[in-house]
């Protein structure tokens, strides 16, 4: 009389068998990596006053942590991108639609 193994699938009950368990599903995701005033200056090489007052004008977004204030670098890089291609733009729209500048009181000397 044979005895009723239980065969779990993917598994074999040999130690050397050539079937193999399926992979596995679970993936992770790298750690989030947030930097300080300092770390951001250093990585920006910019002054540590320079991201105060960046901080203030709301021109980086900030992860506050209790009075924690941290930063996630792609996060700022991408909101500084897009701040200097808009006031380029700006700058570029304004001169193009305001023309040449004219002097008012001077007629063809």
């Amino acid at each position: 009389m044979r005895s009723a193994k239980t065969e779990i699938p993917g598994r074999t009950s040999e130690p050397g068998a050539s079937e193999e368990a399926p992979p596995s599903e679970i993936t992770f995701a790298a750690p989030v990596r947030l930097l300080t005033r300092t770390e951001l200056a250093h990585a920006l090489r910019v002054a540590v006053r320079t991201i105060d007052e960046m901080i203030a004008a709301n021109e980086i977004p900030v992860v506050r942590i209790r009075n924690a204030v941290r930063f996630y670098l792609p996060d700022v890089v991408r909101a500084l991108t897009a701040t200097a291609l808009i006031s380029k733009r700006g700058c570029a729209h304004r001169l193009a639609t305001q023309g040449t500048p004219r002097t008012e009181g001077t007629k063809g000397k």
